[in-house]
């Protein structure tokens, strides 16, 4: 048996890169990568078995990086992949699992500083997915 986090990652990692082709999703990013990108970050498992089934109630964290000086880049990407995911269940395929729900729960965009340089900054947005998947 395969982790569920393992198959959600991939799924999410296919879709967005699927419905966002202008801008790059990683799982491990690229010395040197330009801005914009999405950077696919935690997935938390915790334990969802009933009576009949097993399975996994997985929290996702999703991040988008741009280097725009304001936040509009960043909250566009946010919208992107918030519009990929939330409750697309039936466009996303997980290998070995089922995948019951997929539901967008939070988001926020800040300024970050990316040197030594005050003026130096970079806008980084993290959008958050709660996911419910049974084991085949």
């Amino acid at each position: 048996m395969t982790l569920a986090s393992n198959a959600l990652q991939k799924a999410i990692y296919d879709r967005l890169t699927d419905q966002i082709t202008d801008t790059p999703v990683y799982d491990h990013v690229p010395q040197g990568s330009p801005m914009p990108f999405v950077r696919i970050g935690a997935i938390t498992a915790l334990n969802w078995d009933t009576k009949s089934d097993t399975g996994d109630e997985l929290s996702v964290t999703i991040h988008a990086f741009d280097s725009a000086a304001g936040k509009k880049g960043v909250q566009t990407l946010l919208g992107q992949i918030k519009q990929a995911l939330h409750r697309q269940e039936a466009n996303l395929t997980l290998t070995g699992h089922a995948l019951v729900t997929l539901e967008y729960t939070a988001a926020d965009a800040d300024v970050e500083p990316q040197g030594e340089v005050e003026t130096d900054r970079y806008q980084h947005g993290v959008i958050r997915f709660r996911a419910l998947v049974k084991n085949s």
